[in-house]
C-alpha cells in the first residue's frame, strides 16, 4: 500500500436533532493515494451521511458532534465556507448517481461542465470548452464536440452517468467520493463506467477513491479495501479479500449471503 495519505478521517460522530444521539460513528479511515475503499451496507447503515460529511454536504438537522477529517493538512470539519468552496468540486470531486436529477436540464452539459471548471480556476471560456472536450473525450463519450452542446434528456443514462463523471474529474482532484455511481445503469454499462472510474485513479500518483455502494460485487472487482457500516456504526473494515474468505461481522455474512443469492 502506498505511504501517502489522501484522506485520513479519526474518531468522526455525526449526531441528527431528531431521534438518536448519534447517527454516524465513531469512524476511522486513512485512505491512500492511488487506493480504491469501498463502504457498504444496507440503506440506511450511514454511507451517504459518511458521504454528505466529507463533502461538507450534510442536510440541516445533521452536525458533526467530534472528530477529524484530514484533506491536504487541514481538517475539512474546522474550514470556514470560503475554504470549503474552494476544496470541494476543486481537490474533492464528486460522484453521484441519478445524473438526470444531478444534471440542469436547461443547461447544455458542456457548458455545465466548463461552469464547475471555471468556477475553481481561473480560465477562458474557449479554454474551458477545449478543457471540457478533452475530459469528454477520455470519459469515453463518442463524438464529444457534438456532446458539448446536447441537453442532459438529449442523453442515454449512460452517457449522462458518463457527464457526472466528468464534473467530478474536470478539476483533477485529488480524492474523488462517489456515491452509487452506477446504480440505474445496466450492468454491461455499469462495468463500462467503473473500469473508465478505476483507470482514472490508478493512472494518478495522489489521487484516490472512496465508493459508496451495497454493491458487494463492484467492491469484489474494484476495491482494495471495505468498510461495512451497520446502522452508523463501523461493523468490520479491512481488504476485501478478508471480507469474502472470513467476514467477522454478522451484518458482512448477510450481506454476502444476501449477493450471493443463497
Amino acid at each position: 500500500m502506498p505511504d501517502t495519505l489522501v484522506l485520513d478521517v479519526a474518531g468522526l460522530e455525526v449526531g441528527n436533532d431528531a431521534d438518536r444521539p448519534f447517527t454516524l460513528g465513531p469512524l476511522d479511515l486513512a485512505l491512500a493515494a492511488r487506493e480504491i475503499v469501498g463502504v457498504v451496507g444496507d440503506s440506511g447503515a450511514g454511507k451517504s451521511l459518511f458521504v454528505s460529511t466529507l463533502t461538507q454536504t450534510l442536510r440541516p438537522s445533521a452536525t458533526v458532534v467530534s472528530g477529524e477529517v484530514r484533506f491536504e493538512d487541514a481538517d475539512l470539519l474546522t474550514l470556514d465556507h470560503r475554504r470549503q468552496q474552494r476544496i470541494r468540486g476543486a481537490r474533492i470531486g464528486f460522484i453521484g448517481s441519478n445524473p438526470h436529477g444531478l444534471l440542469h436540464p436547461m443547461l447544455p452539459v458542456g457548458r455545465q461542465v466548463a461552469n464547475v471548471l471555471r468556477a475553481h480556476e481561473a480560465v477562458s471560456k474557449t479554454e474551458a470548452r477545449a478543457r471540457v472536450l478533452d475530459m469528454f473525450s477520455a470519459v469515453g463519450i463518442p463524438d464529444p464536440a457534438r456532446r458539448l452542446d446536447a441537453y442532459p434528456h438529449e442523453l442515454s443514462g449512460g452517457m449522462a452517468q458518463r457527464v457526472v463523471i466528468a464534473v467530478g474529474l474536470i478539476c483533477d482532484p485529488d480524492l474523488i467520493v462517489a456515491d452509487e455511481p452506477t446504480a440505474g445503469l445496466d450492468v454491461t454499462i455499469q462495468a463500462q463506467v467503473l473500469e473508465l472510474i478505476e483507470a482514472l485513479v490508478r493512472s494518478r500518483e495522489n489521487r484516490a477513491l472512496l465508493l459508496a455502494t451495497r454493491d458487494l460485487g463492484i467492491v469484489a472487482r474494484f476495491c482494495d479495501r471495505v468498510v461495512v457500516l451497520d446502522d452508523g456504526q463501523v461493523a468490520e473494515q479491512g481488504p476485501v479479500r478478508d471480507l469474502f474468505r472470513t467476514p467477522e461481522a454478522a451484518i458482512s455474512r448477510e450481506l454476502l449471503t444476501a449477493a450471493r443469492g443463497f
